[in-house]
Formats: structure tokens, sequence, C-alpha cells
């Protein structure tokens, strides 16, 4: 009832701004326009008051929707800093915290402190992240499979970095103020700034930022008929694009894999048609991907960016294999708000042409 009523107490509120305008601009007229004018005015504001009214509703509700739009596209962006991680520094921490049971978060917090994710970075100790010799020498660790540890190259050192930090007990906090480096303010003020961005929904779960891997097929709020029942989407329909298919030869949209957005807890259910559905949920957003062909996440689990969630599939009351990408809001009062996944989904080009 809470979210039927947000609309009606938002029109009440517009029609009540209206009249007010309505007779302050009646009441100057009255006043201060001269005796012949005046009345011909006032006659035609009054006789098309309810006009007035009504555009001023509109307008009122059209900047609402501007203005929620634009802070999402802006919430959006701000979650690219992630992506602002070079590349391969992103696949070391990624492989290097998957290995060793710590967080991308953790490892990428030091990367951006000691060296702003520069490899010619120098310092104290070993090579870019300045780990201790000692530490090198006792958690030395191969991050390339090569039977060869040096600190020359980049996934080694953070793989030696996040094998240090998993011999400390606790949470993130306790292993920054446990390891030799000094800056621990800053470390952990990244890392804070990390785990928040990480819980806001960035890029799509086919192509995770490659816009190019994905075609959507039916956006949000697109009126359509199925089975002669008219309805309004709430979410976004996607398919693998045919770049999808140039990179996967031989394969087909089931064995396209719907991975994690964010960071969250895995729920699957099958709706009322016998769709099979995924949603990821954290304090602030949750994200439904439905029709799928198979889970792959366990129910119950807490999945990070790029985690697979579900096969692509062509369950419950669906026209073709293709994932739905519904996109929620946690609202003051402990519920969710539905809101558009498109900002969230496709917030940058990041493609440039280049495989």
């Amino acid at each position: 009832m809470m979210e039927e009523n947000k609309p009606l107490q938002a029109t009440k509120n517009a029609v009540e701004i209206g009249d007010s305008l309505v007779g302050d601009v009646i009441g100057l007229a009255s006043n201060k326009v001269a005796p012949v004018i005046g009345p011909i005015l006032v006659n035609i504001i009054w006789k098309n008051k309810w006009k007035i009214l009504l555009a001023n509703v509109v307008i009122f509700f059209f900047a609402i929707f501007a203005l929620e739009a634009i802070a999402y596209q802006v919430l959006a962006g701000t979650r690219g800093l992630i992506e602002e991680i070079p590349q391969e520094h992103r696949e070391c921490i990624d492989k290097a915290s998957r290995k060793y049971s710590q967080e991308f978060e953790l490892i990428a917090s030091y990367g951006k402190v000691i060296a702003d994710f520069d490899e010619k970075h120098t310092g104290n100790g070993v090579d870019f992240l300045e780990i201790s010799q000692s530490d090198w020498d006792n958690y030395g660790s191969d991050g390339n499979n090569n039977d060869d540890i040096t600190d020359e190259d980049l996934c080694d050192n953070y793989f030696t970095l996040s094998n240090i930090l998993s011999s400390y007990d606790g949470d993130a906090e306790k292993k920054i103020n446990q390891y030799s480096y000094p800056k621990k303010e800053e470390v952990y003020e990244q890392y804070q700034m990390y785990v928040g961005l990480m819980y806001i929904p960035y890029g799509n779960p086919i192509g995770l930022n490659r816009s190019d891997l994905v075609t959507v097929t039916s956006g949000f709020n697109v009126v359509r008929v199925i089975d002669g029942v008219k309805n309004v989407h709430k979410g976004v329909d996607i398919v693998p694009s045919s770049k999808w298919y140039q990179k996967n030869p031989g394969k087909g949209s089931t064995d396209s894999i719907n991975r994690a957005i964010l960071t969250g807890k895995v729920s699957n259910f099958k709706d009322g048609y016998g769709a099979l559905c995924s949603y990821i949920t954290n304090d602030y957003y949750r994200v439904l991907y439905c029709h799928c062909d198979a889970f792959i996440a366990q129910d119950g689990s807490t999945v990070k960016y790029g985690d697979p969630i579900c096969f692509m599939g062509n369950t419950g009351f669906s026209t073709g294999v293709h994932t739905h990408i519904g996109m929620y809001e946690k609202n003051s009062q402990g519920g969710w708000n539905l809101i558009d996944p498109t900002p969230f989904l496709f917030p940058t080009k990041y493609y440039d042409g280049n495989e």
C-alpha cells in the first residue's frame, strides 16, 4: 500500500501547489493590473485554471523522473570507479583473492594506495607493492603457474600479498592493522570505498563491462501484448549479441552464462509460471535474473561481481531464450522499489573495437 500511495500523494501535493499558484496569480492580477486589462487576464486565467494546473502537474512529474534518471546515471558512473583499475591488475587481483580466499576490495586497496596501480612505482620493499624482503621470501607465490616466482611478474606480486594477508586472522580491518605497510588508515578508507561501490549494480550479466556482447530485446516500461494480454514490462530483456556468437563459435544462447553484477546473497526460486529465477540481494539493491535454464550459484550463497549465477533459458512464461533483468532499490521502510535497470546495465561504452 505504501508504494501505491506515493504517486497519489505526489499528485495531491502538485494539485495543492497548482491551486496556490493560480490563487496567487489571480490575486496579483486583481490588485496590480490596470482596471481594463486586469479583469480580462483574470478571466482568461480563471477559465484555463485546470489546464494550467494540469501543465504544472505534468512538469512536476517530468522533473522528478528526469532528476531520478540523472541520479541513477551518476550512481552507476560512481560504481565505474572499480573499472578504473587496469584490466591486467583487475584480473591478477581477482585470481589472487580467490586462491587465498581474500576480498578483492582488500587486495585492490593496497594496489591503489601503494602504487596507484603503477607497476613502475618504487619505494620501500620489493617491487611496486613494497612487500618486505622477509615477507617475499616467506610468502612468495606463483601467480601464473609457471614455476617461477619473480618480483617482475604482476600476478606474482598480488598473489604474494594475498598469501601474506591470508596468514592473519580476523576481518579486513584487523588484517590491515597487522600487516606491516604503514599507511593503514588510507588503505582502510580505500577498502571501505571499494566495498561500498561493489554493492551497486554495474554492467550487464552477459558481458559484464562489455556492452557489445549483449542485445536488448525489450526495454523497461515498454507496453507489450503477449498472447492477447497487455502488460508493462518491468525490467529489461537481453540476449547474446552477434559479437558474443563470434566469440563463442558453435554455442547457442542457452550456453550463455548470466553473472553477478553486484555483491550479494543468492535466492533461487521458481515463479508462478515455472520460470527459474534468482535474486541477488544486498542491503541496498536487489537484481532479478529470470527464465534461467539451470542454476549455477547455490541458493543462500554469497556472490561477488562476475560470479556465475545461471544459464540463460526459456523457462516459464517466455517467448524465447533470453534473460529478464529486474532491479530494485531498498526504501526507508525496508521494502523494495522497482527501478529502471538501464543506467546500471549500460553505464559506459567499454568496447573499443579491439579484441
